[in-house]
């Protein structure tokens, strides 16, 4: 006579309290910590504006046939890329912005007049702050060694890779798991990756994300696919998941707003054992998916690179080792009249955090 069989939590798995509260204080750490990295909105709002600059533009220039901008604020070079500069300016002709108390009219003022034009569209840059002390010439050479602004200098491509370390807490309440119905029972670890189960999951995950849609100049909706390792379940398991993600002033101004991003994304897809230890990928039905929904941030540091943090919950079925190659002791199951399933699945929900950089 089999002894009792226990039967296989199939369900949701929920996290205890202090689990939810560990994430609460992440994310409000990271809300925090991204604050205090964030530029001005508006970092020619704090400088003098009463000097007057003219940039004098060469004839075929692409600035909408324009050949004299005057300024009251001083023209800003940022290279782009190479050895490209472009000069951002805030056309003033016909206005006075140093009327303008500094604030919400001021910033909007900067915003609504700002224009790019490239160096080598310029022929000559004149300022003066006396109309009796006659015009000091500058160049972008010089207006480069003279900035001391704070300057926000992430420029993110429309083609993005993510490279993460995910770090997931599945439920810590105790359970065990029977490989074959009627064995001995095996007990969940809290950091494991065999077919018993496991209360923290790690593995790397990389993803390619393609532009699809830009929003008011600003913000971008990317698609593209997520991959990576995870060694858990008794498994080393490659996901391929569909990958979108909508990010949040991903179009940076070195001279406006924050050059941090906030974004959302979301997985769906699948995951494969590349040790071999499932006889089937299909049976009727796809017997490992996954899918995820998160939100983070990007960090800039550096011109083509962001430092990221993100959280989120997924929900993982994956297909446990098969239970054919026990013939023996499936024979004496069936003839009991045991339930049991040559490819079983263990479904799992997980909250999670990511570790890694964004180019």
């Amino acid at each position: 006579m089999l002894p009792m069989i226990k039967k296989q939590n199939r369900g949701f798995f929920y996290l205890k309290d202090i689990t939810i509260l560990k994430l609460l204080v992440f994310v409000v750490m990271l809300s925090l910590f991204s604050s205090s990295c964030s530029t001005s909105k508006c970092t020619l709002c704090d400088i003098d504006n009463r000097t007057v600059y003219h940039v004098e533009l060469k004839k075929d220039n692409n600035n909408e046939k324009k050949e004299n901008i005057v300024s009251f604020f001083p023209p800003i070079p940022i290279q782009v890329t190479g050895k490209k500069v472009q000069v951002h300016l805030v056309d003033c002709e016909g206005k006075e912005p140093y009327r303008l108390p500094k604030g919400k009219e001021l910033q909007q003022f900067v915003k609504d007049h700002l224009l790019v034009v490239d160096s080598l569209d310029i022929k000559r840059i004149t300022c003066s702050s006396d109309a009796d002390i006659y015009p000091e010439v500058s160049t972008v050479n010089k207006l480069i060694d003279d900035n001391k602004l704070k300057l926000c200098r992430r420029f993110r491509s429309s083609l993005k890779t993510e490279i993460r370390f995910m770090t997931g807490f599945r439920s810590f309440k105790p359970s065990t798991y029977e490989p074959i119905p009627g064995d001995l029972p095996l007990e969940k670890k809290v950091l494991g990756f065999g077919q018993e189960g496991t209360k923290i999951t790690i593995g790397p995950e990389v993803a390619f994300l393609p532009s699809l849609i830009t929003y008011k100049n600003k913000n971008r909706l990317s698609l593209g696919i997520m991959s990576g390792y995870w060694p858990v379940d008794g498994g080393n398991y490659i996901p391929l998941a569909i990958h979108p993600r909508f990010t949040f002033n991903d179009i940076t101004s070195p001279l406006t707003g924050n050059c941090n991003a906030w974004y959302l994304f979301g997985d769906l897809g699948t995951a494969y054992d590349i040790t071999g230890k499932f006889d089937k990928f299909w049976s009727n039905k796809l017997n490992a998916w996954f899918f995820d929904l998160g939100a983070g941030v990007d960090l800039w540091v550096s011109r083509k690179m962001d430092v990221s943090f993100d959280a989120g919950y997924r929900l993982t079925t994956l297909a446990l080792p098969s239970l054919a190659e026990n013939s023996d002791w499936l024979d004496c199951i069936q003839n009991h009249h045991v339930a049991w399933s040559n490819y079983p699945r263990r479904r799992a929900g997980e909250c999670f955090i990511r570790i890694g950089v964004t180019f």
